[in-house]
């Protein structure tokens, strides 16, 4: 059996590709979304083509090694400073993007339109991730602009009680 404990653990220890594993069950689980039709992008709702992104909220202590990964309790977001960003974010793989952080108390949920991504400038999007990409980028998002994503993109916050619920039947493995 799951515990919140054991799930916080895993959290800052799973690599990047397990965690969204767990981010994109989540999502579909919550929402009631179907697989999609191929791998551009993670679930489908109807014809729209929905993109699950997740990442850590990590206290900044310069240089990170993994065993010193400490998630910040959301009570501090304002006033403590912390990395979190979305990767490989490709904008036209999708219709309607959620992206999940997640604190060490709580679990963050936003949404918003591929449109959105390009276009407000102050969700800090970087269209720009390795040298010589294209068409893919991250978002950053950190104390300075947390609020603004609160305040116009959050969908849900839920409990790490709801969220070992909902991903029960994904395999830890």
């Amino acid at each position: 059996m799951r515990t919140v404990e054991g799930m916080l653990h895993n959290i800052k220890e799973f690599a990047g590709v397990r965690l969204s594993k767990f981010a994109e069950e989540l999502i579909g689980e919550l929402e009631g979304f179907t697989e999609p039709d191929n791998k551009s992008y993670d679930k489908k709702h109807g014809d729209k083509r929905i993109e699950v992104k997740c990442s850590r909220v990590i206290i900044d202590k310069g240089h990170q090694d993994i065993i010193d990964k400490i998630l910040l309790d959301s009570k501090d977001m304002y006033d403590t400073k912390w990395i979190c960003n979305m990767q490989q974010v490709k904008t036209y793989c999708f219709d309607i993007l959620y992206y999940i952080i997640f604190f060490q108390d709580i679990i963050y949920i936003f949404k918003m339109d591929s449109s959105c991504v390009k276009e407000d400038k102050n969700i800090n999007y970087q269209p720009k991730q390795h040298r010589g990409n294209t068409n893919e980028g991250q978002i950053h998002i950190k104390p300075s602009n947390i609020k603004y994503h609160i305040d116009n993109y959050l969908h849900a916050k839920i409990d790490y009680e709801k969220f070992i619920e909902l991903t029960k039947h994904v395999k830890v493995h």
